[in-house]
This record gives structure tokens, sequence and C-alpha cells, in this order.
């Protein structure tokens, strides 16, 4: 099938955001982006990403996010959260699929979940390949990937690209700093293999030409 990839914003200070994008553009990668606030994302796909987690209403939270992105078709809630009223009621805001699932599994497909709603799963995401010790991409096998029948899509933030977040422990040492670009410039991680060198290896490693966003995959819907 195909490797994708996408990108949840989780409010990344607007400087982070754009050494993101930067980087994609130096390899013409185009991705889907999951969107947390107003940003410029150019010729990306955008879709929303709303937050539920302090106890919003999730309809308030989603319709926030479509009215500040009316051409979004995809939603991914934060935290993964996912709930069966949640998936029934994404058409209703003009929502065509969701990419909550977190299945990190050499089969993946997307699969029709809901009438008018499909599911495309994760099958790497830098933050909990973090936590499995499994952030390192391995070059060989995602040249397999690129060849294989199904779906692996690679997500990743904006902010542990910019930090060169290796592990959840760093992570916390800059965490309270999350908006304040001059102190997180003094503590990137320059030494240590971390997320940016994950995405270097996945971009330098595939045909980004062959880059799918997630709208793109109607085809592959089962």
């Amino acid at each position: 099938m195909v490797i994708a990839l996408s990108s949840d914003i989780d409010w990344a200070p607007k400087e982070t955001v754009n050494y993101f994008l930067d980087i994609l553009d130096k390899f013409n990668a185009k991705i889907t982006i999951f969107a947390t606030h107003e940003i410029d994302y150019s010729t990306h796909e955008i879709a929303i990403h709303p937050n539920t987690i302090s106890g919003k209403n999730y309809s308030v939270a989603i319709s926030e996010l479509v009215k500040l992105f009316p051409n979004a078709k995809g939603c991914r809630m934060h935290g993964l959260q996912v709930w069966s009223r949640l998936l029934i009621d994404l058409p209703k805001f003009g929502i065509s699929y969701d990419s909550s699932y977190y299945i990190p599994s050499n089969e993946n497909k997307p699969f029709q979940i809901f009438p008018n709603i499909v599911e495309i799963p994760i099958f790497w995401e830098d933050d909990l390949a973090m936590r499995n010790n499994s952030l390192k991409i391995d070059k060989l096998k995602i040249k397999e990937q690129e060849n294989s029948q199904y779906l692996f899509l690679y997500n990743i933030h904006p902010i542990h690209v910019f930090m060169n977040t290796y592990d959840l422990k760093f992570y916390e040492l800059w965490k309270s700093d999350y908006q304040n670009i001059q102190k997180l410039e003094k503590k990137r991680n320059l030494t240590k293999y971390g997320a940016e060198n994950a995405l270097f290896d996945i971009l330098e490693n595939i045909d980004t030409k062959k880059l799918s966003t997630l709208s793109s995959l109607k085809s592959f819907y089962s």
C-alpha cells in the first residue's frame, strides 16, 4: 500500500512548527497536519486535533476547529481518545475519517468503522516510540514498507522534532517552557538520536513524491 505521514501540532509555538515545515519542504514531502490552532500549513492537508481531556464538550471542541478549518475532512482527538458516540457524530461536522487508533501492526489498512466514517490507524508515533524504546528508524525496514500491501502511517510532533526529543525524561525537563521559544532553543538536544533524527531517516529513505495525505487514501478504504 503506502507510507503516509501525519503530524499533531499540539499547540506548538509558531517557530517550532515552521522549523518542522521547512524540513518537509526540503524533501518536497506533503503530509496531513492535525491542527490545534490557526497555523500557516502551506500546501499540506489540514485536519483537526480537538482536546477534550480537560472536560470540554467534544461538539464544542470540534466545532471551534471546523470553523477555523472548514475544509478539514479528518479528525484525531488529543491523547488519541476515541469513543463510539464521537465516531457516530463526526460526519455531522463534515468529517469523513478518524485517525485516533494506534495499532503498531505490519498489516494495517484503513477500515470502515461506522457509517460514513473511516478509521486510518497509526503505525508509529514519536512519543509512543519513546515509551517503547523504538524511536530509531530501521532504514531497511522502511524501504520494505514502501512496497508492502499495507499502510504504514508515521505520526510526528513538531515540538519533538524541534527539541530532538529522545525520551520522555528529557521531555519533562523542558515541558514547563513549552511556549517559551528562547528557553526551548537553549535546551535542544544536539547529541543523542531523537525525533528530528527519526524524521530525517524517514524522509531520506523513502520516495517523498509517493507520500499520500490521509484524505487521498480513499481507494484503499475497505
